[in-house]
Parts: C-alpha cells; sequence; structure tokens
C-alpha cells in the first residue's frame, strides 16, 4: 500500500476538510508509517525493512551500485520521510511547487547545511531561550542524530518525535524506527519547513 493512498484514506475516515496541508502535517503522518521497522538483524544497520531509507540518501559506502546498506541510518531515514512527503504534497496542494532541493545527506549534521543551501521554503532555527519544536520539524541532536518531531514542545521543553536508528534508551546507534521522548536541551539545531 503507498503512503499516498495511506494518507488519502486517513482523511476520508476522518472526514479532514483540511486543504491544503503544510509539508510539516504530511511530515508527521509519513514519518508515523515507520514506527516499528527494524534491522534485520539487530546491530547490523541493514535489513530489506531499512532499504528505502538508504536508497533515498547519496552515501554509498561500497562504490556505485544498487543495494548500499550497513552504515547509520537515521538521516538516511529522515531523506525518505522527507522525499515521500514531497511526492504527497502534490496531492493535498494541487497547482502548487515546491522550490526546494530534496536532501541526500546521510549525516544528521549534514541537515543543517542542506537547509542553509535552500530557499525560504525551509528556516534554519539554532537553540536560543526562544527555541520552541513544532510537530514536523526535522530535529537534530547534539549527539549526531536526527528525527522528526511528533509534536510541539511543552513549556518544559519535552517533545516527541520519531526517529531511525535509535533504541529503547533513546541511543543514536540502535536498530528500531520509534518514537521517543527528547527536550530541548538535546537540541543542536531545529529546520522547519515554510510551506
Amino acid at each position: 500500500m503507498s503512503i499516498l493512498y495511506t494518507l488519502t484514506d486517513w482523511i476520508i475516515r476522518n472526514r479532514n476538510p483540511e486543504y491544503p496541508m503544510t509539508l510539516a502535517e504530511i511530515m508527521t503522518k509519513v514519518a508515523a508509517r515507520f514506527i516499528g521497522r527494524e534491522e534485520s538483524p539487530r546491530g547490523s544497520n541493514s535489513g530489506p525493512d531499512l532499504q528505502e531509507f538508504f536508497d533515498a540518501d547519496s552515501y554509498d559506502p561500497n562504490g556505485p551500485k544498487p543495494g548500499d546498506s550497513g552504515y547509520a541510518w537515521c538521516a538516511s531515514a529522515v531523506c525518505r520521510i522527507v522525499q515521500l512527503a514531497m511526492e504527497d504534497w502534490k496531492f493535498f496542494n494541487p497547482g502548487k511547487e515546491l522550490t526546494f532541493k530534496r536532501p541526500t545527506t546521510p549525516s544528521a549534521f549534514g541537515f543543517r547545511e542542506w537547509s542553509l543551501a535552500q530557499d525560504k521554503s525551509t528556516r534554519t532555527i539554532l537553540p536560543s531561550r526562544f527555541l520552541k519544536v513544532k510537530a514536523g520539524d526535522i530535529v537534530i541532536y547534539k549527539f549526531s542524530h536526527i528525527g522528526v518531531a511528533r509534536t510541539d514542545s511543552d513549556a518544559n521543553g519535552n517533545f516527541q518525535a520519531d526517529e531511525g536508528n535509535t533504541n529503547d534508551q533513546g541511543g543514536r546507534e540502535g536498530f528500531e524506527f520509534a518514537t521517543k521522548d527528547r527536550n530541548l536541551r538535546e537540541v543542536w539545531c531545529v529546520i522547519r519547513f515554510t510551506v
């Protein structure tokens, strides 16, 4: 079943009249579809459930051939989420075009450089005492990890994020795609879509 069909079905089932949808709204729905995906075997940074993540980035540790895998994949997962959200954007926003380039970096910290090189469709936000995370933001952590915010940050700076290559302790070298509890103290940078 395609992501587009699933989003369409969700809107019909919930009779959601909100057209158009923002890219951030689409991102949260796309990210949620990957919850529960795992490496196979655990600890391998590979497996059939992860291949579409590796295919979405520009890194190939084995040279120019299909089927690259075997490296930390949190950023690759976000590349795939953005790719699918951009595809679904066309359905929810007919006649409107996205004007930024899709990220393909396999590096969590590389997303900051990607965002800074884009037009005004993305906003790069550095930590400050006024920092807030909004659902759909790409969140880059100080410990070289990345995810998509599922919720807005609350008054205490707490929020939830959907992340690849994490584990039960919320580490960056895990085995699964999961929702994690986070805090603004962990944030290195936030990327917010303005479309």
